[in-house]
């Protein structure tokens, strides 16, 4: 059972990250498009990966709860403070290459 939610997972992580960035509300749409958020509080560094709600929009970032996690060998930049959200959250961004 959890074997397919992983590869469920890992999909939806697929295609974000080559899912275009729409620009944050008073952003500046400068992040490129393999640019991906979570909260700052949910990041955890686990052996070879990211774990987080990763979404490829600060919106979505900051409404979405699903987990899920980047292998550390596909990120190319370290997590890096973003934006706060209307709930209080602060996000961190990543970007893969």
């Amino acid at each position: 059972m959890r074997e397919p939610l992983i590869a469920a997972a890992i999909g939806l992580v697929i295609v974000a990250a080559c899912a275009s960035v729409a620009p944050y509300a008073g952003g500046t749409g400068a992040q490129a498009s393999n640019t991906l958020y979570c909260w700052k509080d949910r990041l955890v560094d686990e052996q070879g990966k990211l774990v987080c709600n990763w979404a490829s929009t600060r919106y979505d970032a900051c409404h979405g709860r699903e987990t899920s996690y980047l292998e550390k060998r596909l990120v190319t930049t370290q997590p890096s403070a973003a934006t706060r959200c209307e709930n209080g959250q602060s996000l961190v961004y990543v970007t893969t290459g």
